[in-house]
């Protein structure tokens, strides 16, 4: 007995400073876990208690920027630990890795160390382990979740491009019944703006036509209280939701009313990254869906909105931010920029100047020299892209 003392108080000592190394390294901009000895992680990891794998977790999405080595093993142990009774009937078609859900996390911190693990920055595929047992305890109703808290996981979900097919309508699904069934349901900002972000990346054919009147009923009601920042995460949610044909008039209606908002306000930074791909395919996508005969139509003053509400997001995003994704750097802009000229020419909507000249509406001139400012920050003393020029 002694000498079992004597070995958990030595696993203990070493656990405390396993932890210590994991949550008290160098500051930034030193990567979450620099320093940290993998080997000593792997051995006292099975002795953490789950809050302290929860810890570990947020630190890493609050850097950003980690250790893969180190956030990886963290993974694994936090993929072991998700797990259901053994009784639990198996879900078809997943995988054994993960076929189990949590059993000593609360939903509170299953949310969070999905979300923070998708703050990751680049993702490793080692990180699918916290990613497919949360999908596999979703789909089997593991734990009660808030709205915060599913929207949450959704967003993960969605960011990280894991289990859409499967997880996401079923952590999401809930969610919209609510808004749907019960007008009287509040959404807050946050919740809002979260349960939009996570709809962009449904599978086909995306949200039925009743949560998308739900989604702007929500919308309408909190716009005149958001931030740029919050403003900023709604309108581009609402830019990149396909909406089903019958949902047309209520998505429109949302585009002018969050694009018109942000446009008035101050910059004040995004509160969420933008699409890695870039905001030009879902920008195409909207005109695109144009050439169908599905009323009512896009008319040029609602373009006119959501591209100068585009400019004045662009005008100040930092080109590191750029850099990490296509949103709004020059290439972004050249795909816009295209459909909003092809939108003008096959709506007559071109200014007559006189002398048989014809020119762009004066909003479309206004993104063309945006576009030539963009190419000159965005090169930093470097040629600019040249095929996108």
């Amino acid at each position: 007995r002694e000498a079992a003392r004597l070995a958990a108080s030595r696993v203990a000592r070493q656990a405390a400073s396993v932890f210590r190394a994991v949550t008290q390294g160098p500051p930034l901009p030193a990567p979450g876990g620099q320093g940290v000895d993998v080997g000593e992680l792997r051995q006292v990891l099975p002795w953490l208690q789950w809050r302290e794998l929860a810890v570990f977790a947020n630190h890493f999405g609050q850097r950003k920027r980690v250790v893969g080595d180190v956030a990886a093993e963290v993974a694994a142990e936090i993929g072991k630990r998700l797990k259901t009774e053994a009784h639990a009937e198996p879900i078809p078609h997943s995988d054994s890795a993960a076929a189990d859900a949590l059993l000593a996390a609360s939903p509170r911190e299953v949310a969070a160390v999905v979300y923070a693990y998708s703050k990751l920055d680049p993702q490793l595929p080692e990180y699918s382990a916290v990613f497919d047992a949360a999908a596999v305890g979703i789909l089997r109703r593991a734990w009660t979740l808030s709205r915060l808290q599913a929207v949450l996981i959704g967003t993960a979900f969605a960011d990280t491009q894991q289990r859409l097919s499967d997880a996401l309508p079923a952590v999401l699904g809930p969610v919209l019944r609510e808004l749907v069934e019960d007008p009287d349901a509040a959404p807050t900002a946050d919740e809002l703006r979260y349960l939009l972000h996570a709809c962009t990346r449904l599978p086909e054919p995306g949200p039925a036509s009743d949560e998308v009147q739900a989604l702007w009923l929500c919308t309408r009601r909190v716009l005149p209280t958001l931030s740029f920042q919050r403003t900023s995460h709604l309108a581009v949610s609402w830019l990149c939701i396909r909406p089903p044909p019958l949902a047309k008039e209520h998505h429109l209606a949302a585009l002018d009313a969050v694009w018109s908002h942000l446009e008035a306000q101050k910059w004040q930074g995004l509160a969420h990254p933008l699409p890695v791909e870039g905001l030009a395919p879902a920008f195409i996508a909207l005109l695109e869906r144009e050439k169908q005969p599905t009323p009512p139509p896009l008319t040029p003053p609602q373009l006119k909105n959501i591209v100068m509400g585009l400019m004045h997001m662009s005008r100040s995003e930092h080109p590191e931010a750029v850099a990490r994704n296509k949103g709004l750097g020059l290439t972004d802009w050249v795909g816009i920029a295209g459909a909003v000229v092809d939108f003008c020419e096959s709506h007559g909507n071109l200014e007559e100047p006189g002398a048989g000249r014809r020119s762009l509406p004066r909003f479309a001139a206004q993104m063309l020299g945006h576009m030539v400012v963009r190419a000159r920050r965005d090169a930093d003393g470097a040629p600019a892209d040249l095929d996108a020029l």
